[in-house]
């Protein structure tokens, strides 16, 4: 009898042990591998400079959230405004140009560098064009003077 009720203590001692051994181990949510990052890239942030002198009477603010400048009707349908916000929800603009004390928007300034696609840059404008604004690209490539940046806006046009 003692032979049995040893065995099957040494039969649980070792089912235990295998589900330790085999268990997932419990996630501490580290966040490991995040890390920061600048808000833009070195020449994102020398045009950004070169916007701010060129335009010393407006205010130009980077990287801004698309959600924060477009909404979507809310008398639509339910299905209807998330397949439209859904459409924008994940985009930013590279520079939101105001008036400095209304901070209404004058312009939307899109800085393209080598990986932008006219495509798809195009049915951004499109939906951006829905809100009112109309985007202006600036190609990084080239080289802009201050004269020629503040007499677009001085023109109202790129």
């Amino acid at each position: 009898m003692a032979a049995i009720i040893g065995f099957f203590v040494l039969l649980i001692i070792f089912i235990l042990a295998v589900c330790v051994y085999f268990a997932k181990p419990a996630t501490t949510d580290t966040l490991d591998g995040i890390c920061a990052r600048p808000i833009l890239s070195t020449p994102e942030l020398a045009f950004y400079k070169q916007l701010c002198r060129s335009l010393p009477n407006l205010s130009v603010f980077p990287q801004v959230a698309v959600n924060a400048i477009l909404e979507v009707n809310n008398n639509l349908p339910k299905s209807k405004k998330t397949s439209l916000r859904n459409r924008y929800n994940q985009w930013h603009v590279d520079f939101v140009v105001c008036e400095p004390e209304s901070l209404n928007i004058i312009a939307i300034v899109e800085f393209d560098g080598k990986r932008h696609n006219a495509i798809k840059d195009e049915n951004r404008d499109k939906i951006l064009a829905q809100g009112g604004y109309v985007v202006h690209r600036f190609r990084a490539k080239n080289n802009y003077s201050d004269a020629e940046i503040s007499a677009c806006f001085e023109r109202k046009q790129f």
